[in-house]
C-alpha cells in the first residue's frame, strides 16, 4: 500500500522537507484535533440517543414497527457504501470537506426527522441517517492518522475515544431530558445546529502541518 515502517525511510539524503509526526501535546493545540473530535463526539452523541430510542420515536410521528425495521435496514444499506465511498474519496485535501458534507447530511436528517409524515419521508431520513454514518465513522477512523502522524497515534486516538465514549453515553440522557422538560424536537434541532457549525469548521479546517526542513548534511 506505499506505507512503510515507522519512521524507516523517512529521512530523506536531500533538503526536501521530511514529515514531522506530532506528539499528544502538538495535536491537542491544532483546531484540526478538536473539530475532528467534536464532530465524531457529535455524531456519536445523537446516534447512540436515536438509535437506542428509534422505535418510539417513531411512534411519536405515528409510524409503526415496521417502519422501525425498514430505517434500521435502510441505516446498514446507505451506510455501508458510504463507508467505501468514503474510503476511496478520504485523502488529506478532501478530508476536511468531506467531512463537511457528512455533517450536512446529519444536520438534514435531524432537522427532517420532526416534521415527517410519510414512509417516502421516513425513507430519506433513514438513507441521509445511514450516509451520515458511514461518512463520519471512516473520517474518525482515518483522519487523525492523517493529521498527525502513525508514532503517537495511539495516545492521540485513546483521546478521542475517551471523548466519543462519553459522548456516546450523554446521548440518550440529553434525548430523555428532551423529552421530559421540553420537547423531542428541541433535541434534534439543538444536535443539528452543532453539527451545522462543525461542518462550517471542517469546511475552512487545514491539517497542521508535519513537515520539517533538514538541517544541512543532515541524512
Amino acid at each position: 500500500m506505499g506505507l512503510s515502517v515507522d519512521l524507516a525511510g523517512d529521512i530523506k539524503e536531500s533538503v526536501d522537507e521530511v514529515p514531522l509526526d506530532l506528539p499528544v501535546s502538538g495535536a491537542l493545540r491544532s483546531p484540526a484535533f478538536w473539530v475532528f473530535t467534536l464532530a465524531a463526539a457529535m455524531f456519536n452523541l445523537t446516534w447512540s440517543a436515536i438509535t437506542l430510542f428509534q422505535e418510539s420515536l417513531l411512534v411519536e410521528r405515528g409510524f409503526n414497527h415496521d417502519s422501525f425495521i425498514l430505517v434500521m435496514g435502510l441505516l446498514v444499506a446507505a451506510g455501508l457504501p458510504a463507508n467505501l465511498l468514503t474510503g476511496w474519496l478520504a485523502t488529506p485535501r478532501r478530508i476536511g470537506a468531506i467531512l463537511a458534507f457528512g455533517m450536512l447530511v446529519l444536520a438534514g436528517s435531524l432537522v427532517a426527522f420532526p416534521w415527517m409524515t410519510t414512509n417516502t419521508q421516513l425513507m430519506y431520513y433513514g438513507t441521509a441517517l445511514g450516509v451520515s454514518g458511514g461518512i463520519i465513522t471512516v473520517i474518525f477512523f482515518s483522519a487523525f492518522g492523517q493529521a498527525f502522524g502513525r508514532t503517537h497515534l495511539g495516545a492521540i486516538q485513546a483521546i478521542v475515544q475517551v471523548v466519543s465514549v462519553l459522548a456516546s453515553a450523554a446521548g440518550p440522557i440529553l434525548l430523555t431530558g428532551s423529552r421530559s422538560y421540553a420537547s423531542t424536537s428541541l433535541f434534534f434541532y439543538v444536535a443539528a445546529a452543532f453539527a451545522i457549525v462543525l461542518a462550517g469548521l471542517a469546511i475552512v479546517l487545514k491539517l497542521p502541518s508535519r513537515k520539517m526542513t533538514p538541517e544541512p548534511g543532515m541524512t
